[in-house]
């Protein structure tokens, strides 16, 4: 029904509701530019619900709901009976589809590595020229753990620290955007993954692999890095290509 057709009633509800959401739209703008404007850092309390109200002049449930908006981004994280608090990725630039549901196919996940095999070995290069002493330390102590775990069997916590690994060097590169976008890329379908190196891969490559990159960056030679990130991902690469979906599906609901 459009809104010619409507009742007078119906288009003014309709009017009203559209003017309510723009009104939460808004104040949420507003508080995400307070958040960055004070260069608030996560986990830093925000006003209280009526505090905040007087301040951008509206209800406390239009406020609510202009917190739930970026409660639903990422934003903040309202706490029961605690408060509103800056949330951890508030400065994100990208976000995950919060809703993405199922198992993804061959093609989607072959579809993913191709895109970090273009977007990491340009920002491991990049990690090569500005990595620093502390930030090589870490990533030392990152493969460690993942050493450590290898000898346990512990496979699905190696899995997350190999995902790890590789967002300690997009956060080397410097590069804020390859940054986000990689931390994103490397969780999607992690366990998926995983699950299909665990049949047809080996942790122990993977892992040797991760420990010549670092090596790489330890040179800080950015041509040698870039070298062993591309073949480091051609053979997950390979791994996928030789998985076929019903495979991928009995593996990942095991």
């Amino acid at each position: 029904m459009s809104i010619s057709n409507r009742t007078p009633v119906q288009a003014i509800s309709l009017i009203d509701a559209v003017k309510k959401e723009s009104l939460s739209s808004n104040i949420a703008r507003a508080v995400r530019d307070m958040i960055d404007r004070q260069e608030f850092e996560p986990g830093h309390r925000l006003p209280t619900i009526v505090e905040m109200a007087r301040q951008f002049e509206v209800g406390a449930p239009t406020l609510r709901e202009a917190l739930r908006q970026l409660q639903a981004i990422g934003i903040v994280e309202m706490r029961h009976g605690s408060g509103i608090y800056v949330a951890e990725n508030h400065d994100a630039l990208f976000l995950a589809n919060p809703i993405l549901m199922g198992t993804p196919s061959r093609k989607v996940m072959i579809d993913l590595i191709n895109t970090r095999l273009a977007i990491e070995t340009f920002a491991v290069g990049l990690a090569a020229e500005n990595i620093t002493e502390d930030q090589l330390t870490g990533l030392a102590e990152t493969l460690s753990r993942a050493e450590a775990c290898l000898e346990r069997g512990e496979l699905k916590e190696l899995s997350e620290i190999n995902i790890d690994f590789h967002r300690g060097i997009a956060l080397a590169s410097l590069n804020r955007v390859t940054h986000q976008v990689l931390d994103l890329l490397a969780g999607l379908f992690q366990s998926e993954q995983y699950a299909i190196l665990e049949i047809y891969g080996s942790p122990r490559q993977d892992l040797e692999e991760h420990k010549g990159i670092l090596e790489a960056l330890g040179q800080h030679d950015a041509e040698l890095c870039a070298a062993r990130m591309r073949n480091h991902l051609e053979g997950v690469r390979e791994v996928l290509i030789k998985t076929d979906d019903r495979v991928l599906k009995e593996v990942v609901e095991a």
